[in-house]
């Protein structure tokens, strides 16, 4: 199921990619860029009473463009077969980057060319990497636009959170289920953990099918790893001495127990990734 889908979205992203980088790599002779909408909008800023206006409207219109394709892209990133097969922090700049690319060049969008026109950059330099640059500033959201015109000093910061985060209160922990040998019957693993009393806890559990088949080599950064409790970070544990067992439950309802690791203690903000065999 995770082939079918990991194809399907490479072939997306071609067709997405393909028009976009042709388009954008047509420039004239002279190195200068083909797209006549930005031109005029550069000549006015730059002989205008008030380039520091300009420059202000032309973000803010970059940052309502950014808010739209948030709220467009959200129906993508929030589809199921996205959130089960994809790993968002790997996929989601990607697709947010490629449909940003196509925003810029098909609506003229080159905020990046206008502001280095208006304050005197050389017309020279103004083609592709103005729009890739254009392209990475919108794909990085409504967010980084704000900061920016916050540090223009153009908004003011309502951002009321204390920047002095308040130190972690739990320990975190990951475990990766490894199959004893290539013949094992595995239809479920239970991660237990077992405090500093002895209590046993069931943390989580692992599908068999899923055990020692996470994605490798350049696959295992875009696709999830279904075989790892949790599929990603930590589960929470409440500082202190804590073991790690591993259930494994075959076919037939019989239940193996792994090596017990541990006990340790587990401090506050420790974050702990561990590789089991079941």
């Amino acid at each position: 199921m995770s082939r079918i889908w990991l194809w399907r979205a490479c072939v997306v992203g071609v067709a997405l990619a393909l028009p976009v980088a042709g388009a954008m790599a047509q420039v004239d002779g002279s190195g200068a860029a083909t797209g006549a909408a930005a031109m005029p909008q550069i000549a006015t800023m730059a002989g205008g009473s008030n380039i520091y206006d300009a420059s202000v409207a032309a973000l803010t219109k970059l940052a309502m463009i950014a808010v739209i394709l948030e709220q467009a892209l959200a129906l993508i990133f929030d589809w199921k077969p996205f959130r089960e097969t994809f790993d968002r922090s790997a996929v989601k700049p990607i697709v947010s980057f490629l449909f940003a690319a196509g925003i810029v060049h098909e609506f003229g969008l080159d905020v990046v060319a206008t502001l280095i026109k208006a304050y005197g950059g050389d017309q020279d330099g103004i083609g592709i990497v103005s729009k890739l640059v254009t392209a990475l500033v919108l794909a990085g959201g409504s967010g980084g636009i704000n900061r920016i015109l916050q540090r223009m000093g153009v908004r003011s910061n309502l951002n009321l959170k204390d920047d002095n985060a308040p130190p972690p209160t739990n320990a975190f922990v990951s475990v990766v289920p490894m199959p004893k040998s290539a013949n094992c019957d595995i239809a479920c693993v239970t991660v237990v953990g077992i405090d500093s009393t002895g209590s046993s806890h069931s943390l989580g559990t692992v599908a068999g099918p899923s055990v020692g088949r996470d994605p490798t080599g350049w696959r295992a950064f875009f696709l999830q790893e279904k075989g790892r409790f949790p599929t990603d970070g930590g589960f929470a544990l409440t500082p202190g001495q804590w073991s790690i067992r591993l259930d494994a439950t075959d076919s037939s309802g019989t239940v193996s127990s792994s090596t017990i690791w541990g006990p340790y203690q587990l401090d506050a903000g420790a974050q702990i990734d561990l590789t089991i065999k079941v």
